[in-house]
């Protein structure tokens, strides 16, 4: 019973770290045009590469968020299931 709980509480500080850094990494359009802009044109390869790696990290914390979910899920079924 302890070892559910402390591997809920686990799942859970994932889950929410992964949450808190997906929202750090993604960034909006108008934020990748001010990033990459200059005060005379804008870098159009940095502002493409920037919401590329955007998209890219917040699909992948996506999926480390839902399995998190998943896992505990998981336990949480097993542990009322006894």
């Amino acid at each position: 019973m302890v070892e559910t709980i402390l591997n809920l509480c686990g799942l859970a500080l994932t889950g929410i770290g992964a949450f808190i850094t997906a929202k750090a990494v993604i960034i909006s359009d108008k934020q990748a045009k001010v990033l990459s802009g200059t005060y005379w044109d804008e870098n159009k390869a940095l502002y493409d590469a920037l919401l590329a790696q955007s998209r890219s990290a917040s699909k992948g914390l996506w999926c480390v968020v839902f399995g998190t979910g998943f896992q505990a899920a998981a336990l949480i079924i097993q542990f009322f299931a006894i």
